[in-house]
């Protein structure tokens, strides 16, 4: 009798010590998942005891389990005497801990159990990430959890790491994007801390001590500013007592949020034109404007994203459409890049002809027209509603993703919203304001823009005056005319430039069809005939409101040779521009088209939403054939390819001997210098 009391009694014990571990939070988040083929998933949210948030989704039907971790701490806080301590942290976090000290371990596990796994150092959060099979979840998420308990930082793997850091760095000396970004950095503002150099290599770590690795560590890594993310087939009870009793030793030092300047630009930037001379044949120009803090916090109205959708329609009657036909652009995009909580930029970046290159006061002055034509007549409430309701659709009727992706941008996600209702704001807006619209719309006037051209001198007429310290990559930085300025400022609306009509593909209704024969296995040919074949199959286990259509055409006109492959992607070209406007309705409505090449084959494919998918489809058959580019047209398109080609002989080595590889092996894929030869010689 007293052996079973107590056994009773440590039962009780354990349950109670079980239950203070962790709180669960109340789900405030009133979106649903109403996919039938994900109907058993369930999910929970749950506060450690330790601070530690976890967001846990138990899938039946997933064949991996992952789990990801969101640390906010990143490059903005390291030391000044270890540019690219949070960057190397994050490496040497893989290389042993202390119930597991060979530093392969943890990488040589998840391989041999068909995983992945992965980390990356943002400026205001670290987050790393592995997948597995399922039977082999456990042991390691065991693994993983003691990244953040007890890590050794050996140093006998400090300075392996290091050369794996420098090598990182040297892929990135040729590299434009990151060349761009830290020619923004070195002439950014100083007293912001991203200045510094976050990636870091040989130089600025070489000589770092194992104590300065577990200081940093200890001074910025904390349960209550961690997130977990985990996803399994296992029941939700289990997997809350999963990341419970794995993530509750995680120490809790109680760190304060980090808090950073606000300016990420300088004075020297602001009504500035940035011109970097590009490792690849690159025309590309942005306009760029850090957004104010009460614009930046704001997740209720989602009014940028709202400006950025108007001012980026490629539609009739748009800034894109004005821009092609004064044969200044090739593409426009408009995003809004969140850096920090606080840090949003928004960005309006264009794809340039030569002319446009020579002509940049053109393009500022019709970007600003249609900046003022907003302002006039302001966004129409079916745009916001439009956008609510894809968003709504997206959220709704999703797939099964892949398990990894879905994690890992889940626990970045949650740096930026509160776990209670994750991930309504960011999902939905939850108010349309046209005053706030308007504040947006007046912070981005011409004396506060960053104007980043990259471009061969050549062509901007704008000679480097400096070098930029870690990558030697050229720039100069020179005011814009103040005289410009004033009149960019004072801009009317432009005639020809408006904001997007009612989007046509839209769907009016999302109900599934019926399950005509739930035996049915196998396609059926609806069509079989001398022009071709035309299978179908209905979908029965996904059972989403979605349509997916492939078509492989074949013509003796695609024979592989490096002349039909230039002419094919000269067509392609044409193809976009005539449906153009319909593409970005059919895009924003949740309706995605790609076409290209394989072999000798013409591939469409086309996926979305089922109602007007052949509404869309229509369209695009129709347009097949009555393509019929101008001769100006032709030259900027010609020109774009020729750039093209010419850019895939300065990929990364690894890249250039695949493409080699592939034309060595296989007759019909000529090389990038063949096609670039072949072009030179087609005429309009």
């Amino acid at each position: 009798m007293k052996r079973i009391f107590l056994v009773a009694a440590i039962f009780c014990v354990s349950i109670v010590a079980a239950s203070q571990r962790y709180e669960k939070i109340e789900d405030l988040c009133t979106l649903k998942i109403v996919t039938p083929d994900l109907a058993e998933r369930k999910t929970a949210k749950i506060r450690l005891s330790n601070g530690l948030e976890a967001y846990l989704v138990s899938d039946p039907g997933v064949h991996q389990s992952c789990a990801a971790v969101a640390v906010e701490a990143g490059s903005w806080q390291d030391p000044e005497e270890y540019p690219g301590m949070a960057h190397f942290l994050e490496h040497m976090l893989f290389m042993g801990t202390k119930p597991y000290p060979n530093e392969s371990v943890y990488m040589s596990y998840i391989a041999e159990h068909g995983g992945e796994r992965n980390a990356y150092t943002a400026p205001d959060r670290t987050v790393y990430s592995f997948s597995i099979l399922n039977d082999f979840f456990i042991e390691g998420l065991d693994r993983f959890s003691h990244f953040f308990i007890d890590p050794l930082f050996l140093q006998g793997s400090v300075g392996r790491e290091l050369k794996n850091i420098d090598q990182e760095h040297g892929k990135n000396l040729d590299h434009d994007g990151w060349r761009a970004w830290m020619i923004l950095k070195e002439t950014g503002n100083q007293n912001h801390p991203n200045v510094k150099f976050s990636t870091g290599n040989a130089d600025t770590l070489s000589g770092i001590p194992q104590s300065a690795l577990r200081k940093w560590y200890e001074t910025h890594y904390s349960a209550n500013i961690m997130h977990l993310v985990m996803i399994s087939p296992l029941p939700i009870d289990e997997m809350i007592e999963l990341a419970s009793s794995k993530f509750s030793p995680v120490a809790n030092r109680s760190l304060p949020k980090a808090a950073y300047p606000f300016d990420i630009l300088s004075e020297e930037q602001k009504g500035h034109f940035l011109y970097i001379t590009p490792v690849k044949d690159l025309k590309t120009f942005s306009m760029i404007w850090q957004l104010p803090r009460e614009l930046a916090l704001d997740d209720e109205t989602h009014s940028a994203n709202l400006v950025a959708y108007v001012l980026s329609n490629d539609t009739q009657n748009s800034l894109y459409e004005e821009l092609k036909r004064e044969k200044l652009i090739e593409s426009v995009s408009v995003s809004v890049d969140p850096f920090s909580t606080e840090c949003r930029l928004f960005n309006i970046d264009f794809s340039l002809t030569e002319y446009g290159v020579r002509h940049l006061d053109t393009v500022c002055e019709r970007t600003f027209q249609a900046i003022a034509r907003i302002k006039e007549i302001g966004i129409p409430k079916y745009i916001f509603d439009e956008q609510q309701k894809l968003a709504t659709m997206n959220y709704e009727h999703q797939s099964r993703n892949d398990a990894f992706t879905t994690a890992t941008n889940i626990a970045g996600e949650m740096t930026r919203e509160k776990i209670e209702s994750y991930p309504q704001k960011l999902v939905l807006a939850s108010r349309f304001d046209t005053a706030q619209i308007r504040a947006l719309l007046n912070t981005l006037i011409p004396e506060t823009c960053l104007y980043l051209v990259s471009a061969d001198p050549k062509l901007s007429g704008v000679l480097p005056t400096s070098y930029e310290k870690w990558m030697n990559a050229p720039y100069a930085l020179k005011a814009a005319d103040r005289e410009k300025l004033v009149t960019w400022s004072a801009s009317d609306p432009h005639p020809r430039i408006d904001v997007p009509t009612p989007n046509p593909y839209f769907p009016d209704t999302l109900t599934l069809a019926a399950i005509e024969d739930p035996l049915k296995k196998t396609p059926t040919a609806l069509i079989n005939d001398d022009f071709g074949t035309l299978y179908f199959m209905q979908d029965q286990k996904y059972q989403v409101p979605e349509t997916t259509v492939i078509f492989t055409i074949k013509t003796p006109e695609m024979s592989g040779n490096a002349l039909s492959k230039v002419l094919f992607d000269l067509y392609l070209r044409s193809l976009d521009e005539k449906l153009c406007s319909h593409l970005f309705f059919a895009k924003e409505a949740g309706i995605h088209l790609e076409t290209g090449q394989k072999d000798d084959l013409f591939i469409i494919t086309l996926s979305g939403y089922s109602e007007k998918t052949p509404l869309f489809l229509k369209t695009v058959f129709s347009s097949l054939r009555a393509v019929s580019p101008t001769a100006a047209e032709f030259e900027i398109y010609k020109q774009s390819l020729l750039s093209t080609y010419d850019n895939a002989s300065k990929e990364l080595a690894l890249k250039q001997s695949m493409h080699l590889l592939n034309s060595v092996l296989r007759k019909n894929h000529p090389t990038a210098l063949a096609r670039y030869a072949a072009l030179q010689d087609v005429s309009y």
